[in-house]
């Protein structure tokens, strides 16, 4: 028997010992290979991996997370829960989040009230007062008089931000 077969079969022996799900083959495949986008495993350098090469799916095939985009924020977060009566020009929101231009150009380096932090700090989340405001640290807390972010909704938000906050 070869020294890799031989190999194979102690790591197969070892994976089920210490009671890992399944017959190991992910995790051996994942130190044999290395780290695979579309693997379904969440590696270092993947934002996500919904185990498939499928672009158009929340996760591309490069395993980049298409809703850490600010087109994505601003077609299924802005819109329909910061903008309406809150966000738009003559609402009781400090800033308009009325289109994706708009949107960036309040956002994006602006100061902020809290002395310390701007509205969006590009590629530093712990910096940006938005983050604050959506996970509750900063008040009041966005969105005001609706239910908290979704953990993907705030997650989106932040993986844009450290992803450089492009436009």
């Amino acid at each position: 028997m070869s020294r890799s077969a031989l190999c194979c079969m102690a790591l197969i022996a070892l994976v089920t010992a210490v009671g890992c799900p399944g017959d190991g083959s992910e995790l051996i495949d994942d130190m044999m290979t290395g780290p695979m986008c579309g693997d379904g495993i969440l590696d270092p350098g993947e934002e996500c991996d919904d185990g498939n090469l499928v672009d158009g799916d929340d996760c591309n095939a490069t395993c980049i997370d298409e809703t850490a985009t600010l087109a994505y924020i601003q077609a299924n977060i802005f819109i329909p829960i910061c903008t309406p009566g809150c966000h738009v020009v003559g609402g009781i929101g400090p800033m308009s989040l009325e289109s994706e231009a708009i949107s960036f150009q309040n956002l994006v380096n602006v100061q902020s009230g809290a002395p310390s932090r701007v509205r969006v700090a590009p590629g530093d989340p712990e910096s940006s007062e938005l983050v604050w405001r959506i996970d509750g640290r900063s008040v009041p807390q966005m969105p005001l008089f609706r239910p908290q972010l979704e953990q993907e909704e705030m997650d989106s938000i932040i993986n844009w931000i450290a992803n450089g906050a492009n436009p």
